[in-house]
């Protein structure tokens, strides 16, 4: 797999964007950065064609072109499980992307994969870090990796990202998304611990924009997609808790998992994209909060 991350250094517009997964969170987003800047959109999600069915790798090549640059983010979320039936339904998945794209070939591949596939108790994290899933979803990931870098005919880049905040989540995973639904739905916010574990973490609509700059200089190879500032999960729940009036109350439970903390090196991502600038989460907290109580006046 080519390790090395390359791009044009110009700008090129894509002639069409196929988004596979285009209704999940990421896909929504992008959708919608894509339309604001007049690039063609063509949002497959599941209701379209189903990636699981025998036929669905030729149903996906008849509607490819030539031109097109393609996002693969379908795929069942770790919320619908970790075990071998989720991990073997995603690589099938993957597989039928792969098998559609040896059909038709196309300008552009971007993976939207995981950061889950360093191993856990590695703290620095760059594009050079030997990569060991540690559970079966991210063992996934890294198969659709290897399936994907393998179309040799085409430019593919891999996006590793880190765990990702968004109004819309619904994965409910330990961090800010969680937070929110507790202090929404129980006045609290529980942590595990102390809640010293450090983690990064990125707004999907960072997530979205850093995919469309990979589009438009149709980029090649690994990058990891994260600030490259983390914070302490008792920072995250005191930044989320801090939206509410009155605050929900922060409380720790016991460990389940040993302590761990994960920092990236983000030099290669900078140097890509000089001029792109984080949301800070606080400011992302504050829109989301906001978000959520309109959504919820309108109910």
């Amino acid at each position: 797999m080519m390790m090395n991350f390359i791009h044009r250094l110009s700008h090129q517009t894509p002639s069409r964007v196929v988004l596979i997964g285009g209704t999940g969170i990421i896909g929504k987003v992008l959708a919608s950065v894509l339309n604001e800047a007049n690039v063609s959109v063509l949002s497959l999600g599941s209701d379209d064609i189903n990636l699981l069915d025998r036929e669905a790798s030729g149903h996906l090549a008849g509607q490819l072109k030539d031109s097109d640059s393609v996002v693969l983010l379908a795929g069942l979320a770790p919320n619908r499980g970790r075990g071998l039936d989720t991990m073997v339904a995603n690589i099938s998945m993957g597989m039928s992307v792969c098998e559609a794209l040896n059909r038709q070939p196309v300008a552009h591949v971007v993976y939207v994969s995981s950061d889950a596939v360093y191993p856990r108790g590695i703290e620095y994290i760059h594009e050079g870090t030997p990569v060991e899933p540690s559970d079966s979803y991210a063992a996934m990931h890294l198969m659709r990796e290897r399936l994907l870098a393998g179309l040799s005919s085409m430019p593919v880049v891999i996006l590793r990202c880190t765990q990702i905040s968004s109004f819309e989540d619904t994965h409910d995973a330990y961090g800010p998304n969680r937070f929110r639904r507790m202090a929404e739905q129980e006045g609290r916010i529980v942590l595990f611990g102390d809640g010293e574990d450090r983690r990064d973490h990125i707004t999907v609509n960072d997530v979205a924009a850093i995919v469309y700059r990979c589009l438009l200089r149709r980029s090649e190879g690994i990058l990891n997609v994260a600030t490259g500032h983390s914070m302490s999960f008792l920072e995250v729940a005191q930044t989320v808790a801090a939206c509410y009036d009155p605050p929900p109350r922060i409380e720790s439970i016991p460990r389940k998992i040993p302590l761990t903390h994960r920092h990236f090196d983000i030099q290669r991502l900078q140097a890509a994209f000089p001029d792109f600038r984080f949301t800070p989460m606080d400011a992302d907290e504050r829109e989301i909060y906001h978000q959520r109580q309109l959504l919820s006046s309108h109910r």
